[in-house]
């Protein structure tokens, strides 16, 4: 039940402070758990009375419970370093069975359960040392960050209420375990009745007064990586950082691009290994990749459109380019015209008039791909899913396996393989329905009942009895 992540909850502190208080939390959890499963473990013993010899055989099986390990005055410090920092590799002692070994693979981390069993300490041990010596996982520090940064880009396209975020709002209590799960994420910016707030509502709400919203929403959904543009992707992340860490929002930008490895949150956003990739990592499972902030770049990522999913509309690919790609072309056309036109000009002169004109390339190549997507037509439909929503633009993605992904999609597309999805429907109508006359579970599924044929029955001649009686004489 999301409302916001760990990092931004513990205001006024630092991303380092405020992850080693989320490890702390999560280790006191732990804790509590490791300290039931010992306790479940004494009340069935001593409600089925099992014989010594037979505790014996359990614990050779399983071992003890961790957390009735008994204290050990000579722990080893190094190794519990290495277990919790680096995990391990080779052949181990099995964390759950004792008497046997097998391999763990070199990324494998362990858990807390695991650590303990491994290095034979209780859990309060082991954690009364790490809090001591300060161990901290760069890995889970990066990815906490990263899931921060995120949120703040789901933010800025309205996605979340950033009052929950910056205390405006207090945060919504967790329901009852057996409770039906909402409609939308606790953290989903709503309205009155827990649906996602629409730009009409917000504008009736602005019109009686009623909207005092710390932020902009861009209600069309696009955000673009141009430092000049009111809409750039940073400039608006960083808004946000604003809002939520008020005077300290510099500092944590700092510390989210150190944590990043990247010296801007422009060039975390830039590469494809950057953001997308982690995003889409985050958004994917099992054989499900749902990415919902799609960014579509030109052929080098010059200049790339960040595009929120969920606000897609058949209009989308004429706003980019209106709204965005026109406007940057004709500022780029402008100084390629003033450079043109310069009569002396140095080395840096005529290097930017060559970025300017390979830019200007890519734009306008850029442009015409939007345009054809267009008129395709593109016809977004939220039921079809993201991977097949996003087929038809693979070749605006960056990021080499989610382009692969696509294409492979789009292909699966062409061939008919899909042919149960509106976006189906919308490129190849004469195709769905010529189908749709013998395949009844397809003609349900486009509303099309009404083309299905249904096949002439075979109406099967019965035996008489005294046909049957002859054969059986003839045998």
């Amino acid at each position: 039940m999301f409302a916001i992540p760990a990092l931004v909850e513990p205001r006024g502190v630092g991303l380092k402070h405020a992850f080693e208080q989320s490890v702390r939390r999560e280790e006191d959890l732990d804790i509590q758990a490791l300290d039931a499963a010992a306790g479940i473990e004494n009340f069935v013993q001593a409600a089925y009375g099992p014989t010594e010899t037979d505790k014996q055989e359990v614990r050779n099986q399983f071992g003890l419970p961790v957390a009735s390990l008994p204290e050990n005055e000579t722990n080893n410090i190094s190794l519990l370093e290495r277990l919790f920092l680096t995990g391990m590799s080779g052949a181990v002692v099995d964390v759950s069975k004792p008497t046997q070994q097998r391999q763990l693979p070199p990324d494998r981390h362990l858990r807390m359960e695991e650590i303990c069993r491994v290095a034979r300490v209780p859990p309060k041990t082991f954690v009364r040392i790490r809090r001591s010596e300060a161990w901290m996982r760069t890995d889970l520090l990066r990815d906490a960050v990263a899931a921060s940064v995120q949120y703040c880009l789901g933010c800025a396209f309205g996605r979340w209420d950033i009052r929950f975020a910056n205390g405006e709002k207090p945060l919504p209590e967790l329901p009852a375990p057996f409770a039906p799960l909402p409609v939308c994420p606790p953290g989903q910016l709503q309205n009155n009745q827990g649906l996602p707030i629409t730009n009409e509502e917000v504008a009736r709400l602005k019109q009686e007064g009623r909207w005092n919203y710390p932020i902009t929403i861009p209600w069309d959904g696009i955000l673009v990586d141009d430092r000049n543009h009111v809409l750039d992707v940073e400039a608006c992340v960083q808004k946000v950082m604003q809002v939520i860490w008020k005077d300290q929002w510099e500092t944590i930008e700092s510390e989210a691009c150190a944590a990043l490895n990247v010296r801007t949150l422009r060039d975390h956003f830039r590469k494809p290994p950057g953001f997308f990739d982690d995003h889409l990592k985050r958004y994917s499972k099992s054989r499900r990749q749902a990415p919902i902030y799609w960014p579509l770049s030109t052929e080098s990522a010059s200049y790339t459109l960040w595009v929120y999913y969920q606000r897609l509309t058949e209009q989308t690919f004429y706003t980019c380019v209106n709204e965005f790609v026109d406007p940057k072309l004709r500022e780029v056309n402008s100084e390629v015209t003033k450079l043109t036109d310069k009569g002396a000009r140095s080395r840096d002169d005529e290097q930017k008039l060559e970025t300017l004109y390979q830019l200007g390339l890519e734009l306008q190549q850029f442009r015409d791909e939007l345009l054809r997507l267009a008129k395709l037509p593109w016809h977004p439909n939220l039921n079809d899913g993201i991977q097949i929503t996003a087929a038809p633009l693979w070749k605006l993605f960056r990021l080499p396996r989610w382009r692969k992904t696509l294409k492979e999609t789009w292909e699966g597309l062409e061939r008919g393989d899909y042919d149960w999805a509106y976006m189906a429907f919308t490129l190849w109508p004469d195709r769905i329905r010529e189908k749709c006359k013998s395949d009844k579970s397809l003609a349900i599924a486009h509303g099309l009942e009404d083309l299905y044929v249904e096949p002439a029955r075979v109406v099967r001649k019965k035996r008489g009895r005294k046909a049957h009686a002859q054969m059986v004489e003839e045998e």
